[in-house]
């Protein structure tokens, strides 16, 4: 299969400017840290995304726009700093514990106190725009306690299963989304948008790590895919046609996330977040119509991305 990827989304200046304050907030709370233990996690954090026009490197240069540009795209939160500091460490916390949890960072003290530091600032700017906007600022316990649950040891039984524990691992990125919500700020609500868009990029992730997580064993996207008596072992052996066949199903259930995730941002008002969605979704599209031409046939292939269905009238919930 020509495995999915996300099609190269073309940033505006604003929102280019907005991922560049977002990597300054990321250094900004770092700058709390003990002198002793600031230059490596610094070294460490601007590793990521540097070159000639970003010397001092470009953290969120990792994550696709749509999972932080709304703060852009949403005139209540354009230049609101407390809530770009609290999407850029939503979004720092999530791959920084990964990254401990996985064995890709070492536990030093530097980096388990950035971990630390970064919670106490997260909720420090979350606390500070609750109070700007008028909000409760319980939310953030919850989704805290939400991507807690998720993030620790997991036992899912289901593909169902695999998905919700994605879904609530992107807690902390809709809390600010909620938040907007909450204040009226927004026509509809933000959150779905970013967790449809997480989920997707979950899939996208899986399909790019199907050897990688073959090998470790992994249980991710694929392996759910397949039915339980063509599970070979924690891990699929890539290369089968049943693994083929799960490639194009998570193809086509990536393409169905992103759809639904660029008509809300419709629905919500707001035209050049969901442009930024759908041009991820070229990439995956691509790949779908790739997967699905048929051998040595003369005959043209056909699409299996469903026609854009009509709003539902109650939300669905937010894993597929």
């Amino acid at each position: 299969m020509n495995r999915a990827r996300f099609g190269a989304i073309a940033e505006t200046s604003e929102v280019s400017a907005l991922r560049g304050r977002l990597h300054r907030h990321l250094l900004g709370a770092a700058q709390g840290l003990p002198a002793a233990w600031r230059a490596a996690v610094l070294r460490e954090v601007t590793a990521h995304g540097r070159s000639a026009r970003a010397p001092d490197g470009d953290f969120f240069a990792r994550f696709p726009p749509p999972v932080w540009s709304f703060l852009h795209w949403v005139p209540a939160a354009r230049g609101a700093a407390d809530a770009e500091r609290a999407q850029a460490l939503a979004l720092f916390l999530h791959l920084w514990e990964d990254h401990l949890a996985d064995g890709q960072l070492p536990a030093s003290p530097g980096n388990l106190g950035m971990r630390a530091l970064a919670w106490q600032e997260w909720a420090r700017a979350v606390h500070g725009l609750a109070a700007q906007w008028g909000t409760p600022a319980r939310p953030a316990a919850v989704h805290a306690a939400v991507y807690r649950r998720s993030a620790a040891r997991r036992s899912e039984r289901s593909r169902d299963g695999y998905y919700r524990t994605a879904a609530r691992q992107a807690a902390l990125w809709t809390l600010v989304p909620a938040m907007l919500a909450e204040g009226g700020r927004t026509a509809s609500r933000l959150g779905p948008v970013v967790t449809d868009f997480a989920l997707a990029w979950r899939i996208v992730d899986d399909l790019a790590d199907i050897d990688e997580d073959a090998a470790a064993g992994v249980r991710g996207a694929l392996w759910w895919e397949l039915r339980p008596r063509r599970r070979p072992g924690p891990g699929p052996e890539p290369g089968s046609a049943d693994v083929g066949e799960a490639e194009r199903a998570l193809g086509r259930r990536a393409a169905r996330l992103l759809d639904r995730a660029a008509r809300r941002a419709e629905r919500a008002g707001l035209p050049g977040w969901a442009m930024e969605v759908r041009t991820a979704a070229t990439g995956v599209t691509a790949a779908e119509l790739t997967a699905f031409r048929p051998p040595s046939s003369g005959r043209s292939s056909r699409s299996s991305a469903r026609s854009p269905s009509p709003p539902p009238r109650k939300e669905r919930p937010d894993w597929p």
